[in-house]
């Protein structure tokens, strides 16, 4: 999916082309919901940033990524201002607003965003 909601459906994110038929680049946006982007956007090149997971609270933005074509994939965190990479690891679902299960291999892993520390589960 290419969209996600925070919990109470308040704030939503997406990923989408910039422009119809563009597919050179996309953007990343955050919002109140419906308005489209009145927290943040930002354009980045196409599937390189994909697979929203909205923090309950809509505050973070935890995001899948490429650097590579073809390449390891990592954890991306966005909250209105810039994208992060944080690890090497595929995002799944918070637990609360500041612990985010991702998976990278067979392996589960919690982060957490305040200590941004990683424990394998």
């Amino acid at each position: 999916s290419q969209m996600s909601f925070s919990r109470d459906g308040k704030k939503w994110a997406t990923v989408t082309s910039v422009a119809k038929n563009d597919l050179s680049s996309a953007q990343v946006t955050l919002g109140n919901f419906p308005n489209f982007g009145d927290i943040g956007k930002v354009v980045v090149n196409w599937a390189q940033r994909q697979g929203p997971v909205l923090s309950p609270n809509g505050e973070v933005l935890a995001l899948l990524g490429y650097e590579i074509l073809n390449g390891p994939v990592y954890l991306y965190l966005y909250k209105g201002d810039q994208i992060e990479q944080v690890t090497e690891g595929r995002p799944m679902f918070w637990i609360d607003d500041s612990q985010l299960i991702f998976v990278k291999g067979e392996k589960v892993f919690i982060y957490n965003i305040d200590a941004k520390t990683t424990v394998e589960l």
